[in-house]
């Protein structure tokens, strides 16, 4: 479709599904309507120039932009403004959802990549779908597994890599879907999770308590505990991204993430349990001397501007990770004085990748269980 002739509305509009990201509406809107997504907002823009659009799709959507949609696909308003992250997640870090390779707005791309949020999916939910979409909480970069299934959402085509596989334009419709660049069906994973039921429940604490934090609906609800362990998960997850990123020379490129995402998960785990013992499998002594060491190896690892984050966060956590944080602390400006507790020089990626692997115990951890992140 030439968005020069294109109608003022779409010929057909697809009803948006509650738990569907706008992005994922839109791109199956285009879809029926034999268009691109690029293709269907410059036809937005070319009839409603009020709506100015040039951000983002998934959060933070001008009021402006959602009325010109509105009138342009005969949705209601309300149906779409519920479908922002913004709306869904009471102060969304929007620092904290994965993102495909970064691009420049001005570079055009069919499928608007540049202004969506990247998702990871899970095989059997697409399995079961009546209408393939992208579900809003399958885009956190510290949500790695289903909510329902409690499998590994798999980060792009198990095959052949792609990192945005779904195709909402072919005919064939779930159980069988079909990755758009290479047709391998994504519904059947090859992919094993190899971790002991131990390691799994830890991961699961983290997940539950980040869910329940962020769960629609709930933000007037929110206890201070909730907040707390939200504000822990979201700054120790900005900070790991810094340490596990790969520099770029490009400006505009986000960093690859050099680890799977399970890995920073399991790290936040391990820091929780530790702060948090359960079923007092550990005596107290023995926990306080594995967190000075947990703890120890993330300052040798951050260099002063990470550090600088971290001592302003840390306040806000729940009060026994702040009691090992600062444990941790006076124990390292004792054994490195007169020097500073973080890192004096930057280390190498694969110093620190071998560093975290010994002390957190990673190494089992399959690198090809969850792709390599753009975030």
């Amino acid at each position: 479709m030439n968005a020069a002739f294109a109608p003022a509305q779409l010929p057909i509009a697809p009803k948006p599904l509650p738990n569907e990201l706008i992005s994922s509406w839109l791109l199956r809107t285009a879809a029926a309507n034999a268009i691109s997504l690029a293709q269907l907002l410059d036809a937005l823009c070319l009839h409603y120039p009020a709506a100015g659009f040039c951000g983002q799709l998934d959060y933070s959507v001008p009021e402006a932009t959602l009325r010109a949609l509105s009138h342009f696909t005969r949705v209601h308003l309300i149906s779409l403004r519920e479908l922002d992250l913004n709306v869904r997640v009471f102060h969304l870090n929007s620092a904290l959802l994965l993102r495909f390779e970064g691009r420049e707005f001005s570079i055009a791309c069919p499928r608007g990549q540049s202004r969506r949020v990247r998702y990871a999916f899970c095989p059997q939910c697409l399995a079961q779908q009546k209408r393939l979409h992208v579900r809003w909480d399958w885009c956190f970069v510290a949500l790695v597994r289903c909510a329902v299934h409690r499998t590994v959402l798999l980060e792009g085509c198990p095959q052949c890599g792609d990192a945005d596989p779904l195709d909402f334009s072919r005919p064939w419709a779930p159980p069988i879907v079909f990755c758009r660049s290479c047709c391998a069906d994504l519904t059947r994973s090859s992919e094993e999770l190899d971790l002991t039921a131990d390691r799994e429940d830890s991961i699961s604490i983290i997940e539950n308590a980040y869910r329940s934090a962020v769960l629609p609906g709930k933000s007037h609800l929110q206890t201070a505990a909730d907040r707390e362990l939200r504000r822990f998960v979201e700054d120790m997850l900005r900070v790991l991204q810094v340490v596990f990123s790969s520099p770029t020379q490009n400006f505009g490129i986000i960093p690859t993430l050099s680890i799977p995402r399970c890995k920073l998960v399991r790290i936040l785990a391990q820091l929780l349990c530790n702060a948090i013992p359960r079923n007092g499998r550990k005596c107290p002594d023995a926990n306080y001397r594995r967190g000075l060491v947990l703890w120890s190896t993330l300052f040798q690892v951050i260099c002063e501007s990470e550090w600088t984050d971290l001592q302003g966060c840390f306040p806000y956590w729940p009060a026994p990770l702040r009691r090992r944080f600062v444990s941790a602390l006076q124990y390292r400006r004792r054994k490195r004085w007169p020097y500073k507790p973080y890192s004096s020089q930057m280390l190498s990626l694969g110093f620190k990748c071998q560093t975290f692997n010994a002390v957190f115990d990673l190494s089992d951890t399959q690198p090809s269980q969850l792709s390599k992140s753009r975030i």
